[in-house]
């Protein structure tokens, strides 16, 4: 079984929040698209929430019904939004746009020819024209799945970690090793997360109890807490020399933790007591069954 380099895409893959030739970028592809659903109020309000913010697609539409009292089916508004956002985008996407953050292009080429041991998951909102890795988990396969339960309530949406969560059980599957027995050993030790965003994503990481490689293509400033497993990557080349000079460690099974931070995975993340397995996203943690993403958070 190899290590598990999770992804996120607008910022930390491709330069989306770059404008295309003719000016085009999720943002404004994101504000035409509520501005269609919702009209000049719903564009105000859109725009009082302070935009796209990296939400989730079904997660700003809910903000938005809300505001609005908007008692339209959520799911049938969250696909029309998908769908006039890429409307705008959809035609925009060609070889020079959006381009590839530096690294990336090569990361992928050296995964692809087996010179780094790894499998790559891409935890994306979702983006058509684009070639998807076999791990590949959008807000549009989330929204395929049936709705949590009132018992046990979870969002779906970063910087809760279900997204994350369900990666980790396609690449067990896909693995061939999914059991009824869940262990953090066989998993989440070698697993790791790279995104942009210095809160969303640390806590996307922090939430799922993975390290985390923060990208500054969008954002300066950021300082990792290495007690919680925030490291920074300059790009990804970096990334590219700490894989390729840990190369044996990786082939070894040597957690992410131990690579990165010369610490034990158990160091880094030590066992859960009961009272931290109340919050939302751990309370099941181990009790899923075969097929559930709940057991891997």
């Amino acid at each position: 079984m190899k290590h598990l380099v999770a992804l996120d895409f607008d910022g930390t893959i491709a330069a989306t929040f770059e404008p295309s030739p003719s000016g085009v970028d999720v943002n404004v592809a994101s504000r035409a698209a509520i501005e269609k659903l919702f009209g000049k109020t719903g564009l105000n309000h859109y725009d009082e929430i302070g935009g796209l913010q990296g939400r989730e697609p079904g997660e700003l539409i809910g903000i938005i019904q809300s505001i609005l009292g908007d008692s339209s089916s959520h799911r049938e508004l969250t696909q029309a939004y998908i769908d006039a956002k890429l409307e705008v985008i959809d035609p925009e996407i060609s070889e020079d746009w959006p381009a590839l953050l530096p690294g990336v292009k090569e990361f992928f080429q050296e995964v692809e020819k087996g010179r780094i041991p790894v499998d790559i998951a891409v935890v994306s909102s979702g983006h058509n024209g684009l070639t998807p890795p076999e791990n590949l988990v959008t807000s549009d396969v989330l929204r395929l799945r049936p709705q949590p339960s009132a018992e046990r309530p979870r969002s779906r949406y970063k910087p809760n970690p279900y997204q994350l969560a369900v990666a980790h059980k396609n690449w067990e599957h896909e693995s061939g090793i999914l059991s009824m027995k869940w262990e953090r050993s066989r998993g989440k030790a070698r697993m790791l997360y790279i995104g942009d965003d210095p809160s969303k994503d640390s806590s996307f990481a922090e939430n799922a109890r993975i390290p985390f490689g923060f990208v500054p293509f969008t954002t300066d400033g950021y300082v990792p807490d290495p007690s919680k497993g925030q490291f920074v990557l300059k790009d990804f080349f970096a990334l590219i020399n700490l894989l390729g000079e840990n190369e044996m460690k990786l082939v070894s099974g040597q957690s992410f933790a131990h690579i990165v931070f010369k610490r034990s995975d158990y160091e880094l993340f030590p066992s859960l007591g009961s009272e931290a397995r109340t919050h939302p996203w751990l309370e099941v943690r181990g009790e899923g069954h075969v097929g559930s993403p709940e057991r891997f958070l």
